[in-house]
């Protein structure tokens, strides 16, 4: 019983997954059955490659994909190899070689299955074990991607699930069966959703960073794969994938650069059962299947490999290798970030050891957990008192990137020195934390320590008040982590045994979250607590109104009046004001609540701001200011700036003071005897008094207080002194006052960065200890030092996925390594120093393959800039002179160098990339100063010419440099600097001299500071050269500057002078220059120049024989010069320059300027400016100096509310210049002059001379400017130009008059003549005025123009007037053009009076043949406006006419358009009326169109109200002339919720009638469209009628069609064509028919008649399914009938269908109409019967398959002789073809093939797998059939022979004698493949306990009795009947017992003819097999075929019995056969 109910449960579970195929619930089921195991072979691999360097590793699989239930998958891996490319071949193909951790790669692949389960069609979830390894879960991802192809479907295939995530993917199917089995997928990777950068570790100090979604964008990536599929079980059965990614930056066709190649391949080894159905999966450890982290950690944790690079860098000072600084660095780093915790820690020691510097700077840029523990740890070994740990935490707590290990870390750091700088790192990396990864345990930690440190508040207050500052800054990460910690900052604000700072900070804690229920009230307290400090109120009010409640504002405006503290009641009052006052759509909800709280009550604002407490809003910057007394400084100061970008609000910078005590100080500083005003005014004093007399009345008159302060302090004589005493001074009065107390705090992007005390002045003087004093003090004592930084600036690394599984590695960064090298060594008398500078840049680029546990490889690019410069020098000192030695270089010293290198990384090897193209070098060489020479040398390689090669500079290795090369025996360069004071002057001489040649410079310098004289001179012997400068300020009776300069050159002079005199007033200055050149000596090959420029002039142009200098003339000659001149080069160049000014001062009139200061009136006191200023004792022993302590008194001073500037009236200025030159002469002259009749006047004077006359030319003017009787003001301006070419002249008069009214009038004249005759005249006239009553103004220009036949004037006038105080005002204009080519006038004019503006505008054109006249009017009048326009245009005899008016008012809005066109004959009119009022929208459209003896007319209403929605519309389209019309109408309503839609067409074009009518009504949702369309011609006549309905869940719709046609052209056709649809569809079923009939009779001279019908029916629902289809055709009398059917009703299922045909075309005897026809049909009876079957012989069953092959094997060999024997084949050469043809027509293949699944279907779900046998017998018909097929093919030879009888029987027996050697054949065939195939099937059935046999697992126990469906019944019939040849066949097959299995098979054929009897045949066929329950199992058979050449009659028995018992087995068979061939005598 238990076996029974287990095979029903397998039976179930197999229908159930069948089942499911239909609807699965992901998309990866129909791909991969439940309970089946399909066995892969995989290969992959990812190639880097360049320049054709290959590297990457290839790895391969056995893949195993258990499916242990739906959607459920186990996928395994085995017999993994890795390898990778060690090499490339000669053709460029990769070498692969066995891996180094090929083995660890296999156990790591093999010790872990990966379960995952699909859910949908895209969700793959995957559920690796906990210690699976980063890396191969992605291989194994890659795997997954590989196999989760779904079944294509159009609709749900979009987006596929890769390990790229959801991918929009291309597919096209290449093969398709049943479904697609050959498909191939294309993707664009960048379209993936999850083909996004992972990115890794990287420097948190570095300034470029997070770079990796514009480097991912770089990379172009591609997909391509192409999969085979199984038919039936839609299994992939292979699979090719192939993607590129490729670096498009300097790639070459997106092909050539940069390229990672990855491939995979799976192959379909077999698929087997899997009854293993648990799979048990930790759901915690769910991954997706793209991949979201990295791994870089490396497998060989040697400390050694870090070290090693460490001792490098550390030595490399020692070499000449300072390049490779940079690489070393970035390779260090690189190192250290790949080692775990326990590597790092025994590594850190020895590095401290090799090089503390070195070792903290890898360590702070290396960016892991592991770092940041490992430095953390080390911090904790300091002293606690060490300042370095708090500025080192510091630091790393403003890392942009935090970690749960560094949160972890500076807890404990916390813990182990609680400092200030300590907890604000803590704060800030628990914030940004949190912003990442939320509610953590470290932060719970950390949540639990800071209420350990507050407790209730009554500790350490400066301990306390701390702990809240650093709470607030984090708060929103603690308060989510411990939500007790709000309760302790509660009870911290109302504690009173805590401090008031305590409390203002507790307050301050909620500054960046919500306040809770249970604080609002103690805030609320707070803020009305009278005896609280001013500042705590204030923050606690501005906590609360961030969200205030009503109440809250209720109580705060009833306690504002009442407020007795003005400094908080001013401060409320200013933010409330400024809150009332703001736009902000922010605070418009807090607003409204202000103003209802404080409703009634006006609020008063103090107006001393400097005094009062308030708060300040200007745009984004905020800030509060609080006071306690209005007599003292400010208690605190906050000034906030707030940016508010994209929708956010930023907390951009907070700077907050708070202090106290500090108002004596400030007096002692900046008061009025303060020690910075005095000191400073009496430093002024002292230094005015050594200066001239004239200088210090400038000052004086500049600057009035010195004159007041030279009265109140006199000078001192010793003013040192003076700042001495005012330094004690101030020290005095510091000491006497009492300590203040001040705190500073910072806040960054809403980060608080820490806060300053004066009690902190201690840290500050420990952190500055910090600074390397003593590296200070060696490089001052010694020039053995060395300091080198090594920073990356910049660093960026991030994974893309492939489909392989190993990430696509990119990486790019920059590091700076400067460094000095040097220093100083003090010796008596001489002094050495010794500098060498280095900074080296270097940019790694990595970008292949990452495998890191197992394979190195990848692409590299290091990019190297190196720059290295150094100086020796010594300095001697003696009296008068200090000389400086620097010894020149001896050899080559590079200066910079630039390097790029391309290398393949494999292993740990690194390779040169092989370059493209041939190499190019430069080398160039230039001198830059004596002694020395720079070269420049460039490699690189030229890759133009290959065009398969990348850009520079991926196409090979590069290299830049520059050095310097010594060029001479310059030993030393020695400068000398020496002073003397001689002949009353002081006397400096520079000399520079390299020692070794004769190169020597000198500069003296002479100053005599009693004549005000000052000269300088340099002398270059070697460069002759010879330069003099001199200076001399005469100061008697005129003040005379004299400035002179002369310069010798080889062949060149130049000297200048400057003269500037001052005398009484007036000012002069006269400059001269005279430069003079032996041009021709200074270039020796002139005369080759000379002669280039004739031959030049002497070129030919084109073929007329022109030359250069002749084209040149002519044009010369158009332009008017004479010649061309003939330009040559002087022998001497020459360019004198003479200027001159003069300013003469008026005597009578000094204007006065008062120009406005900043901060005017404000004194040093009033700004706390100090009096004193003290310097502290500076000595320098090193160098000697010395200097004591002394104190400066600084004068106070005030800054006067402006400065008054006096100008003198002018009276006279003249400025002349000329210039002299060989090739130009230039003179100019300008002058300015007031005469005393108050006249100005002006002229200028500028005259050109060339000995080319194109450049000569004269530019004059002339200006006036006078005052005239009658309060007038005249100004006449004049301007000339004379030209060779082209003369100009302007003309400007203005007068304005000063008079009860003011005017001003104009008049200008431009005028310009041309040789090439060209004039242009512009006159213009104007004038305005204003008065009390009105502006107005007037102006006119005229103009005219002449070019050759071409000319034309033009006329604008222009008024305006405006009387403000009516309102009135007007505005004209008018422009005439009148020319040759355009006549155009215009006129505009505006006019505003009584509220209405009317504008006219009037344009003519050509003659008034074009018009356009405009009258506008736009009126407001009592909350009514009024638009009106009308607009009238003619053009061509078309008049077109506008009217617009359009009213606006309170309760209506109407607009009318109407715009009508007329010409002779044709109108065009149209009007748009539209309204809204209180009835709703009202708009009416009417539009008229006659043109060209057509027209049209269009008519359109709609309206909206309260009932809905109606519109409506008609147009109508006629033609005058024929009389042909066409009319269109709509209507559209909606109303109580119902929407119709009504059109209608009626029209009659070109003799047709057409009428189309369509209606359309929704009412919710249901619907109904009713379409009617008829067109009517004398051609045809059309008409379709549709009609649907819808209704909630149910659709009808049927539609006709008719149409006719007739036409007599040439003959005479008729058409006729009818059209049914019927639709209808409710939830449980679907009614669908179809009619179409066409009919045609053609008669052109030939008759035809045609006819076709079709019909169709279906109808389905849940019961009974069936279709019909029919069709018929009939031409003349030819016809053709065919009928198909098909049903599926309770009790069968069925497939009927038959055909005819009518036709002589097959008569070869006569023309009668014959008829061919053929049916046949196929059905099943269904049975719902169950059967039990009995086995008892089951156990002896193995016997069978030897006895049947024995019994087999010699009825074939029996056969086989018989049938050899001599003469027998011969015998039955007259058997005829037509059996072939019969036995085709039996498909006697397809119905085994149906027997066979019958039977496999009965027998396969009880493991008899009998698959061998059957198939067998399935080859064994299947070549019968293809004999037989080929048979037919013989039989279609004959029917080519035209049925010819005598040819026929000839070819007949040959044809027989094959086919009958064929079945031979294969029968023999067919026994011996049971010998070796069946029976080892059918051993391993019987015999399951063998061990040699693996089906313990997959077969359960044989029942002797089993439960089997009764099958019914299955029968068919095929019937074709014909003239010459009629064949019926028919079969069946059933269970004929209702008792047990007793199977029935019968099929019957039989051919006739009338004919040929040879083609007569009769078949019958029978079989049984009957199972009873205790019986044995029988096998029956008979077969037997009659024909005239044929007798067959064959009988076989097959019985099975056997006995459970004693477990034997009884096998028996009969067979009878016998062949009667009666032609041959034959029988047996």
């Amino acid at each position: 019983m238990a076996d029974n109910k287990l095979q029903l449960l397998m039976l179930l579970i197999v229908a159930v997954s069948d089942a499911q195929d239909e609807g699965v619930p992901c998309s990866m089921a129909k791909r991969y059955k439940p309970f089946n195991k399909y066995e892969y072979f995989y290969e992959t691999e990812s190639l880097n490659a360049l320049n054709g360097a290959v590297n990457g590793p290839k790895a391969s699989c056995k893949v195993e994909i258990a499916v242990p239930d739906t959607c459920s998958y186990i996928v395994r891996t085995a017999d993994c190899t890795l390898s990778e490319v060690i090499d490339v071949d000669a053709d460029g193909n990769p070498v692969f070689g066995a891996a180094a951790g090929a083995e660890d790669f296999k156990t790591a692949m093999e010790r872990h299955p990966l379960k995952f389960t699909v859910e949908g069609d895209d969700d793959i979830k995957l559920f690796p074990e906990e210690d699976e390894r980063i890396n191969i879960l992605n291989i194994k991802r890659g795997i997954i991607s590989a196999l989760a192809v779904p079944v294509l479907e159009e609709d749900k295939n979009k987006d596929m699930p890769t390990i790229y995530g959801l991918c929009k993917t291309d597919y096209v199917v290449n093969t398709r069966e049943d479904v697609a089995t050959e498909v191939t997928l294309t993707r664009d990777l960048s379209a993936c959703d999850k083909f996004r950068p992972v990115d890794d570790h990287t420097s948190p100090l570095a300034l470029i960073t997070g770079m990796k979604y514009p480097l991912a964008q770089l990379i172009k990536s591609k997909q391509t794969c192409n999969y085979k599929f199984n038919n039936e079980q839609h299994h992939m059965t292979s699979g090719t994938c192939t993607e590129k990614h490729v670096l498009a930056l300097f790639s070459h066709k997106r092909e050539y650069g940069v390229i990672n190649t990855g491939k995979q391949a799976l192959t379909l080894l077999g698929v087997s059962k899997y009854n293993d159905q648990i799979f048990e999966h930790n759901v915690a450890n769910m991954k997706p299947l793209h991949p979201d982290s990295s791994v870089d950690m490396s497998p060989i944790q040697d400390k050694e490999s870090a070290l090693v690079v460490l001792r490098e860098i550390a030595d490399l000072s020692k070499t000449n290798d300072g390049r490779k600084r940079a690489h070393l660095a970035h390779k260090l780093i690189a190192v250290i970030r790949k080692m775990e915790s326990e590597t790092l820690t025994a590594v850190v020691p020895e590095a401290l050891e090799i090089s503390q510097s070195l070792t903290y700077q890898a360590l702070l840029q290396c960016g892991t957990p592991e770092c940041v523990s490992a430095i953390m740890q080390l911090f904790r070994t300091f002293d606690t008192s060490s300042v370095e740990i708090d500025a080192a935490v510091y630091a790393m707590g403003m890392i942009p990137r935090s970690s749960r290990v560094l949160v972890k870390e500076m807890l404990a750091m916390a813990k182990f020195k609680p400092s200030k700088p300590i907890y604000y790192a803590l704060s800030n990396a628990v914030r940004r934390l949190f912003e990442m990864d939320g509610v953590t345990s470290e932060i719970q930690a950390v949540a639990d320590y800071t209420l350990e440190q507050i407790g209730d508040c009554t500790g350490d207050q400066e301990h306390v008040f701390l702990s809240l500052r650093v709470i607030g800054n984090m708060v929103a990460a603690l308060g989510a982590a411990r939500p007790a910690l709000q309760s302790s900052v509660i009870q911290c604000i109302k504690q009173p045994a805590a401090s008031p700072a305590v409390q203002q900070a507790a307050v301050q804690v909620y500054r960046q979250i919500p306040v809770p229920e249970e604080g609002r009230e103690v805030l609320l307290h707070a803020v009305l607590d009278r005896t609280a400090s001013i500042q705590k109120r204030v923050a606690a009010y501005l906590i609360l109104m961030k969200n205030p409640t009503h109440a809250e504002l209720d109580q705060l405006a009833a306690a504002l009046h009442v407020e007795e503290n003005p400094q908080v009641k001013s401060f409320i009052i200013s933010h409330i004001s400024n809150i009332l006052t703001s736009t902000a759509p922010e605070t418009l909800d807090l607003r409204q609540k202000i103003q209802e709280a404080f409703q009634g009550n006006e609020i008063e604002m103090l107006t001393e701001s400097t005094k009062f407490s308030r708060y300040y809003r200007l745009g984004s910057l905020e800030g509060n200011m609080i006071f306690e007394s209005p007599n003292e400084l400010p208690r605190e100061v906050m000034v906030e700036m707030t940016l508010n970008a994209f929708g956010f609000d930023m907390d951009l910078i907070e700077i907050g003071m708070e202090g106290k005590g500090f108002d004596p100080i400030v007096e002692a500083i900046f008061g009025e005897d303060g020690f910075f005003p005095d000191t400073i005014m009496k430093t002024t004093l002292y230094a005015t008094d050594k200066m001239p007399a004239q200088l210090n009345e400038v000052l004086d008159n500049m600057l009035p207080i010195m004159r007041n302060d030279r009265k109140k302090r006199q000078a001192s004589q010793n003013i040192f002194n003076e700042i001495s005493h005012n330094v004690n001074k101030l020290m005095e009065d510091l000491k006497a006052q009492d300590a203040p107390e001040a705190m500073v705090y910072l806040k960054l992007l809403g980060a608080d960065l820490g806060y300053l005390d004066t009690k902190d002045g201690k840290m500050i003087q420990n952190l500055l200890k910090m600074i390397p004093t003593d590296f200070l003090k060696r490089l001052l004592s010694s020039v053995d030092n060395e300091l080198f930084l090594h920073y990356i600036f910049m660093d960026n690394e991030f994974y893309l996925p492939t489909s392989a599984g190993f990430p696509l590695r990119v990486a790019l960064s920059g590091t700076f390594t400067p460094g000095v090298k040097g220093g100083l060594s003090f010796n008596p008398g001489m002094r050495e120093f010794a500098l060498t500078l280095s900074a080296g840049i270097g940019f790694v680029t990595e970008i292949g393959t990452h495998f890191p546990d197992y394979v190195h490889c990848g692409l590299e690019m290091h990019t190297n800039i190196y720059h290295e410069s150094g100086v020796r020098a010594k300095l001697s000192v003696t009296d008068g002179q200090l000389k400086l030695s620097i010894p020149a270089p001896r050899g080559p010293t590079e200066l910079i160098s630039v390097i790029n290198s391309l290398v393949s990384v494999v292993g740990a090897k690194t390779k040169s990339i092989p370059v493209k193209g041939e190499y190019i070098n430069m080398n160039k060489c230039t001198a830059l100063f004596l002694g020395l020479k720079y070269c420049a040398a460039l490699k690189y390689p030229d890759a133009r010419s290959n065009d398969a090669a990348p850009y520079f500079p991926l196409s090979g290795d590069s290299k830049f440099s520059v050095e310097l090369h010594p060029s001479e025996d310059v030993t030393v360069y020695i400068a000398t600097i020496s002073y003397a004071y001689e002949d009353e002057a002081d006397k400096v001489t520079f000399s520079v001299k390299a020692e070794g040649t004769s190169f020597e410079a000198r500069n003296v310098v002479i100053l005599n500071r009693q004549q005000y004289s000052f000269s300088a001179e340099l002398l270059i012997d070697s460069l002759q050269l010879d330069s003099k400068v001199s200076a001399k300020l005469k100061h008697a009776e005129k003040l005379t500057l004299e400035i002179e300069s002369d310069l010798k050159l080889p062949e060149t002079t130049s000297v200048q002078t400057l003269i500037l005199k001052y005398e009484n007033q007036k000012i002069e200055a006269e400059f001269k220059s005279d430069v003079r050149s032996e041009i021709q000596r200074i270039i020796p090959n002139i005369s080759a120049i000379e002669t280039f420029v004739r031959s030049l002039l002497d070129h030919q142009i084109g073929l007329n024989e022109m030359k250069v200098r002749d084209v040149l003339a002519k044009t010369a000659v158009d332009l008017g010069v004479h010649a061309v001149p003939v330009i040559t080069l002087p022998e001497r160049l020459f360019l004198n320059v003479e200027a001159a000014a003069k300013y003469h001062f008026g005597q009578d009139t000094i204007y006065t300027i008062t120009l406005p200061l900043p901060l005017g009136g404000k004194s040093s006191r009033d700004l706390n400016f100090p009096t004193t200023l003290s310097t502290p004792n500076l000595i320098v022993p090193h160098l000697g100096l010395e200097f004591e302590s002394t104190s400066i008194n600084l004068p106070e001073f005030s800054i006067p509310w402006g400065v008054l500037l006096s100008v003198p009236t002018l009276e006279l200025v003249e400025m002349s210049g000329k210039l002299n030159s060989n090739f130009y002469n230039l003179e100019a002259a300008v002058s300015a002059a007031r005469d005393p009749a108050a006249s100005y006047s002006a002229m200028f004077e500028v005259t050109g001379t060339s000995p080319l006359e194109l450049l000569s030319l004269k530019v004059e003017g002339s200006a006036l400017v006078e005052a005239t009787p009658g309060e007038s003001l005249k100004a006449n301006v004049k301007t000339a130009l004379h030209h060779n070419i082209i003369s100009a002249t302007i003309s400007i008069k203005e007068e304005v008059e000063f008079a009860e009214k003011l005017s001003v009038k104009s008049k200008s004249k431009f005028e310009v003549t041309s040789r090439v005759g060209v004039q242009v005249l512009l006159e213009h006239t104007g004038q305005f005025g204003v008065d009390a009553e009105e502006i107005s103004g007037d102006g006119n220009l005229e103009g005219s123009f002449k070019a050759g036949s071409v000319n034309g004037s033009c006329n604008l006038f222009q008024s305006a007037s405006v009387l403000p105080f009516r309102p009135e005002a007007t505005i004209k204009s008018s422009l005439k053009v009148d020319s040759t080519l355009l006549q155009a006038q215009n006129s505009f004019a505006v006019a505003f009076a009584n509220g209405e503006v009317i504008i006219h505008s009037n344009n003519t054109a050509f003659d008034n043949l074009l018009t356009l006249q405009n009258i506008a009017k736009i009126a407001f009048k009592e909350s009514d406006l009024v638009l009106n326009s009308h607009t009238e245009a003619r053009a061509l005899g078309l008049k077109i006419q506008n009217v617009a008016e359009t009213r606006a008012g309170v309760g209506a809005v109407s607009i009318k358009i109407e715009t009508s066109t007329h010409s002779s004959e044709e109108q065009i009119h149209s009007l748009f009326r539209g309204a809204l009022d209180i009835d709703g929208l009202a708009i009416h459209n009417d539009a008229s169109v006659k043109l060209m003896g057509h027209k049209a007319l269009h008519k359109a209403i709609l309206k909206l109200n309260k009932d809905g929605l109606t519109t409506n519309g008609t147009t109508l389209l006629q033609s005058l002339l024929s009389l042909e019309e066409l009319q269109h109408t709509f209507e559209i309503t909606y109303k109580n919720e119902t929407a119709t839609a009504q059109s209608k067409t009626i029209g009659n074009l070109m003799g047709s009638l057409i009428n189309h009518n369509t209606e359309l009504e929704i009412a919710g949702l249901s619907g109904t469209i009713k379409n009617h369309i008829r067109v009517k011609s004398i051609l045809f006549d059309f008409e379709t009628n549709t009609h649907g309905t819808t209704i909630p869940f149910r659709v009808n719709f049927d539609a006709t069609v008719n149409g006719k046609c007739k036409t007599h052209m040439y003959g005479y056709e008729n058409h006729e064509v009818i059209a049914k649809v019927l639709l209808k569809a409710e939830p449980q079923s679907i009614a669908h028919s179809h009619e179409c009939k066409i009919s045609s009779l053609l008669d052109y001279g030939v008759f035809i008649k045609s006819q076709f019908e079709s019909m169709s029916d279906t109808l389905l629902i849940p019961s009974e399914q069936k279709t019909k289809v029919t069709v018929k055709a009939k031409v003349n009398d030819y016809a053709i009938e065919q009928e198909i059917s098909a049903y599926n009703t309770p009790v069968r299922l069925g497939l009927e269908g038959s055909g005819k045909v009518h036709t002589n075309l097959f008569n070869t005897v006569n023309t009668d109409y014959q008829d061919f026809a053929v049916s046949g049909f196929l059905k099943y009876d269904k049975s719902t019967d169950i059967q039990s079957v009995s086995l008892p012989f089951i156990q002896s069953f193995s016997l069978v398959p030897d006895n049947i092959r024995l019994l087999l094997v010699s009825m074939g060999e029996t056969l086989r002789n018989y049938i050899n024997r001599e003469g027998i084949a011969s015998k039955i050469q007259s058997l005829p073809q037509h059996v072939s043809d019969f036995v085709s027509n039996l498909n006697i293949e397809r119905r085994v093939v149906q027997l066979k699944h019958g039977l496999k279907a009965l027998y396969q779900d009880y493991a008899l797998k009998l698959k061998g046998l059957i198939g067998a017998f399935e080859k064994l018909v299947s070549d019968v059939g293809n004999r037989f097929s080929e048979a037919l093919g013989n039989l279609e030879e004959l029917v080519l022979m035209g049925m010819q009888i005598d040819k026929a029987v000839e070819m007949l027996p040959k044809h027989i004698k094959v086919l009958i050697f064929s079945i031979i054949e294969d029968v023999k065939n067919t026994l011996s493949s049971i010998n070796t195939q069946s029976y080892t099937k059918l051993n391993e059935i019987l015999h399951p306990a063998s061990a040699e046999h693996k089906l313990d697992s997959q077969i359960p126990a044989i029942s002797t009795s089993l439960l089997v469906p009764c099958f019914g019944k299955l029968y068919g019939q095929v019937r074709i009947s014909s003239p010459v040849y009629n064949i019926r066949t028919s079969a069946e097959f059933k269970n004929a017992s209702e008792k047990y299995p007793l199977f029935t098979a019968f099929i019957k054929t039989k051919g006739t003819s009338a004919n040929l009897e040879v083609l007569n045949y009769n078949l019958e066929s029978t079989a049984q097999i009957s199972i009873p329950e205790k019986s044995p199992v029988m096998v029956s058979e008979t077969f037997k075929l009659t024909h005239i050449e044929l007798a067959l009659d064959q009988q076989a028995l097959l019985t099975m019995n056997g006995s459970a018992s004693n477990d034997t087995f009884f096998l028996e068979t009969s067979y009878k056969c016998r062949v009667n061939i009666p032609s041959h005598s034959l029988s047996g």
